[in-house]
């Protein structure tokens, strides 16, 4: 039972000592507080001095009249000291408090402003000329602590003594008494008596008591944790702020108290005040105006409007003004704050001011550059979009969604298959999660039904990433291309067939850069008119080719191209490669690519039909040759005859018998002669016509040569010429056997018609590496210097009278002529007169 009793105690002796000292602490908050709260009242006072004197010059060094300005009696003892410093800080003079005395002080030292010190400048004019430093007093304050921590002591030592009497005297009464009267209860309770009711016992006194002290205990403990929780809280607040404030670069923390009047007074401004006003928050807190001053004018209402409307409900308000920076610049600042109504009916506005000029200019230029974006995504004839990771359309201009007639707010959330047929969906979609799997952009082609039909789109897709250069989403830039695909298509076709008409031609085409004169293309034709291969015609000139024969034809060119951009079926002779001549009808075009000249040139090779003109006008003079054979070389002897006949026939009754032999005799002569000519006329007809067989054969020369002179002897042994033959046994041609024998025939006879009695005719065959040349050479009459060049004149023909009066038909070396060449070799001669005349002809050698 003591026990219990003891624990009773003991519990109730904590309970009151916990209460009694929360009560102690919660009394000096209270009181430390209102100490801090009247200090602060005195600052003011003092700043609202200080301002006044900021505003009077000091002119003398006159330190009664600064201390009786300054007037600090008027002040209570929270003020310690007033100094007047010039702008290097060395003390002019001021004012000391001393207990309950005030000094004037006057020194030059140098002092350093601590952060206790309240600073205002001195103004002369608007011009700063020293500073007014405040130093409080905090030894009120400290006194105050040091008497309560007496007095705390001196009441808790009372309240100790007056607890024990008291706690001994409801022990006694409550516990002790009626333990006492129950012990003698039941030492009186004997087993065979009624048990009586135990006198002045109360049971229920302790319970009661218990719970009595419990439930206060209870109610104190609450009270005090629930008052630790909330000072936790306002010190984690005041932390909070303090941080914010701090860190708030760009704008300030405030407290404003207002009311109806009009009263304005700001309690307190963070320390970025300064940075943004250019003044310190205690100058802020003693003139409002500092503030106030800075709001546009046109703006001020609008603030005053916005704090009207938060006062209805005590809501917070939000107004956006423009402010008058000290350079006088023009900032936006944002207000934000919120009302709580004081016991006096004031309104305390706690809020934030924010710098939001960077702020508004970056949305201005967002807005601008999201304009400029839209301007330029809806001007572009590109579709332009962007998706996110779903395929869904973020943004997309108005080429992407006319195909499928809506608008782009009508697409916006919605994915492919909004535009595209299903199939098409599909493989667009399958595309964009294939880019944002690899993260890879690609440019590729793409054919696509829309709504509105078959479409080819040159696409480039890629991946959107955010800062951490994660994937978030794809773009996307698509031209369609359908109509340049038909042009390409329709351009393939025309290039192929340009192309096929470009190399099938005959003529030689080629583009030619008239600037270098080097050609840039040609085709097949040119190569094969010209016999150079397409690498070396292309970048070398007709000159570095040698096209042409003769360079007058290029100076023509170009006299004819200044003056004009076309020539037509201009006829000149150019060059093969391998030397030969080629007779050319050329056109050209003078055409501008990028400014620059370029000539089309088409040249037709005409050298077949030359030759076929060439082979027409021979064969036209062959045949005029021909007439006039008939008219000329065969009239005379006919008509001769027919003369002779005449004459035959009018006196062949009286005419002696001599004179008709001798006159038949000259018809003879006559006739054959003419034959002869006849023969050698249809010879040269048959060989002209190409209707003469040429059947060249390797032929021993030697033996075919013998046999020809044996043929001719008989005349040469009629003019006792003599023939010599100088040939190799083995000597071997390549020729026509006949064609060979009339050459033959032709030159030795007539070596013999114009050789003299008695004379020589050599016939001589020489070997060389390539050809034969064989030589009839003779010691006759010779040939005039003047005559030799007619005798191969195929215009005309060429006969003289031999030594012993025998006459030549002229077609005997037309003959030889043509069937030498026939052979592919060539003939002449050389002559002297007097001396003799030698034929030389050459024939291929046997292969």
């Amino acid at each position: 039972m003591k026990s219990i009793s003891n624990q009773i105690l003991v519990y109730i002796f904590i309970s009151l000592c916990v209460v009694f000292i929360g009560r102690f602490f919660y009394g000096i908050h209270i009181r430390t507080q209102y100490e801090k709260d009247k200090l602060e009242q005195n600052n003011i006072r003092a700043c609202e001095r200080l301002a006044a004197l900021s505003q009077k010059p000091i002119i003398d060094k006159n330190l009664d009249l600064i201390k009786s300005y300054i007037n600090v009696e008027a002040l209570d003892n929270n003020i310690h000291s007033i100094q007047i410093v010039n702008q290097s800080n060395l003390l002019y003079g001021g004012v000391l408090r001393v207990k309950d005395s005030i000094y004037s002080i006057n020194s030059n030292k140098l002092i350093n402003l601590n952060q206790d010190s309240i600073v205002r400048p001195i103004l002369d004019h608007g011009k700063k000329i020293g500073k007014v430093v405040l130093y409080t007093n905090n030894e009120p304050l400290e006194k105050y602590t040091e008497e309560l921590k007496k007095k705390f002591f001196l009441e808790l030592t009372f309240f100790f003594i007056i607890l024990a009497i008291i706690q001994f005297f409801i022990l006694k009464k409550v516990i002790i008494n009626p333990l006492s009267s129950l012990r003698n209860w039941v030492r009186s309770i004997e087993t065979d008596k009624e048990i009586t009711k135990p006198e002045s016992f109360h049971s229920t006194e302790i319970d009661v008591i218990i719970d009595s002290v419990s439930q206060l205990t209870n109610r104190l403990t609450s009270t005090l944790n629930e008052n630790f929780r909330k000072s936790i809280q306002i010190s984690e607040k005041e932390s909070l702020i303090t941080s914010v404030s701090k860190n708030l670069t760009e704008g300030m923390i405030f407290r404003l108290i207002t009311n109806e009047n009009g009263f304005r007074k700001f309690t307190y401004l963070s320390d970025s005040f300064k940075k943004i006003y250019g003044f310190s928050p205690e100058e802020g807190t003693a003139n409002p105006s500092l503030i106030f001053d800075r709001i546009v004018k046109e703006d001020i209402q609008v603030l005053l409007d916005a704090e009207i409307e938060s006062r209805k409900n005590l809501s917070p308000y939000r107004c956006e003004v423009r402010m008058i920076n000290p350079d006088g610049t023009i900032r936006v600042s944002k207000f934000v704050s919120t009302p709580t109504v004081l016991e006096d009916g004031s309104i305390c506005w706690d809020g934030f001011e924010l710098d939001i000029t960077n702020l508004k200019k970056a949305q201005a230029d967002l807005q601008q550059n999201q304009f400029l974006l839209e301007s330029i995504a809806e001007g572009l004839p590109d579709g332009i979009f962007a998706k996110d990771l779903d395929g869904r359309y973020l943004f997309l201009n108005s080429a992407v969604a006319k195909r499928a007639n809506k608008t782009p707010q009508e697409l916006l959330g919605k994915d492919n298959r909004s535009i595209f047929a299903p199939e098409a969906a599909r493989i667009t979609m399958e595309k964009d999660l294939e880019i944002m799997t690899s993260g890879v952009t690609q440019t590729f082609e793409e054919q696509l039904t829309t709504m509105t039909g078959e479409v080819v789109f040159l696409t480039t897709k890629g991946p959107i990433k955010d800062e951490k250069g994660k994937i978030i989403g794809l773009f996307g830039i698509a031209r369609d291309i359908t109509d340049r695909k038909r042009s390409e298509e329709a351009l393939r076709v025309s290039q192929e067939k340009f192309a096929f008409a470009f190399n099938s031609s005959p003529n030689a085409i080629l583009i030619q850069d008239e600037e270098s004169g080097k050609y840039l293309t040609a085709n097949s034709s040119a190569t094969k008119i010209f016999g150079y291969s397409n690498e070396e015609i292309l970048g070398n000139s007709p000159v570095e080719l040698k096209l042409y024969k003769d360079l007058i034809d290029r100076d023509k060119i170009l006299k004819i191209l200044k003056e004009k951009d076309f020539i037509q079926n201009m006829e000149l002779v150019g060059r093969h490669k391998l030397g030969m001549n080629l007779h050319l009808l050329i056109t050209l075009a003078r055409h501008y690519i990028d400014n620059k000249p370029i000539l089309y040139v088409i040249i037709q090779d005409v050298t077949e039909r030359k030759m076929v003109e060439l082979e027409l006008q021979k064969l036209n003079l062959d045949k005029d040759r021909f007439i006039s054979i008939l008219g000329h070389d065969l009239r005379g002897p006919v008509n001769s005859t027919i003369a002779l006949l005449d004459v035959i026939k009018s006196n062949f009754d009286d005419m002696p018998i001599d004179e008709f032999k001798e006159i038949i005799d000259l018809v003879y002569q006559s006739t054959k002669g003419t034959s002869k000519l006849l023969d050698d006329v249809l010879l040269w007809a048959t060989a002209k016509s190409g209707k003469m067989e040429f059947n060249p054969q390797k032929i021993n020369f030697r033996e075919d040569g013998r046999s020809f002179i044996k043929l001719l002897q008989l005349r040469a042994t009629s003019k006792n010429i003599e023939v010599e033959f100088l040939c190799e046994d083995s000597l071997e041609v390549y020729a026509d056997k006949n064609m060979l024998a009339v050459v033959l025939r032709n030159l030795i006879s007539n070596a013999l018609k114009f050789t003299h009695e008695g004379g020589k005719i050599s016939l001589l065959a020489k070997k060389n590496p390539e050809t034969t040349i064989i030589s009839i050479a003779d010691n006759g009459v010779g040939i005039a210097a003047n005559d030799i060049c007619k005798i191969f004149d195929k215009a005309q023909l060429f006969t003289s009278i031999g030594t012993n009066e025998e006459k030549g038909t002229g077609f005997g070396l037309k003959l030889c002529q043509e069937f030498v060449e026939k052979h592919g070799g060539r003939i002449w001669v050389e002559s002297e007169v007097g001396v003799g005349t030698t034929f030389y002809f050459s024939l291929p050698n046997v292969a």
